[in-house]
């Protein structure tokens, strides 16, 4: 048997499993489908986090702060072994919860040939990584090195996780709402999500303090995490 499920049921790890559009049942939701509901909002909720950094740290440091933050970015001189955790990582606990459910479920799964998906995963997570500097400027530049300051990196990889989570879920219900069609399984989806949004934040914290607290292997880690969710909901798209 072929896995063959709205993709909105699959609990993954992270907000890609709330962003594949599908269309809602009933009626209620205030968007047609969870890509209508990112489509018009999501950028908000993509670049406030970097908008804010911003702002804040002009208020307080002016130009030369904001330039010191922005150096984060281009700090590129990280060893290369970082950038290869940064990529591979987050596709491990998003294959395990793959194979989880597919097991408890009893399906078989139809996959992309391994070839395929590394061509489109690599492509995907460099454009996504790029992209989601508007996220990890503000979370992981801007805001866990100093929430650092005092704290293991353990607790304030746990906060910045939770503050994030939080952040995103407006988006997040509305999406997974238009999704499902049912309040209940929004909020199931929400609460699944946001335990693999705070794991995520653990590896990520880990990853900036060994790349000389760098942003871009934060941002590759996101594009990677989005990239492989968004091949894997694809494919079942096509079936």
């Amino acid at each position: 048997m072929t896995l063959r499920f709205r993709r909105a049921q699959l609990p993954l790890f992270g907000s890609s499993a709330l962003r594949p559009a599908a269309e809602a049942r009933g009626g209620g939701p205030p968007y047609k489908s969870a890509r209508d509901a990112y489509g018009q909002v999501g950028l908000f909720f993509a670049f406030g986090p970097m908008l804010a950094a911003l702002i804040a740290t002009f208020v307080n440091r002016r130009t030369p702060g904001v330039v010191a933050l922005s150096r984060r970015v281009f700090a590129w001189r990280v060893p290369l072994v970082w950038y290869l955790v940064a990529l591979v990582i987050p596709t491990i606990p998003q294959w395990l919860g793959i194979g989880t459910w597919s097991a408890v479920d009893g399906m078989d799964l139809d996959l992309t040939p391994w070839t395929v998906w590394l061509s489109r995963w690599v492509q995907i997570s460099i454009f996504g990584g790029l992209f989601s500097v508007g996220e990890e400027l503000g979370w992981r530049g801007f805001m866990l090195p100093r929430v650092q300051e005092g704290r293991s990196w353990l607790s304030a990889s746990l906060i910045v996780g939770l503050l994030s989570t939080v952040w995103h879920y407006p988006i997040w219900f509305f999406g997974a709402w238009a999704a499902t069609g049912s309040v209940a399984k929004a909020i199931l989806l929400i609460a699944i999500a946001s335990v693999g949004a705070v794991g995520m934040s653990v590896l990520v914290t880990w990853i900036f303090n060994h790349s000389r607290h760098s942003v871009l292997p934060a941002m590759l880690f996101h594009g990677s995490a989005n990239a492989n969710m968004n091949i894997f909901y694809g494919r079942l798209r096509e079936e």
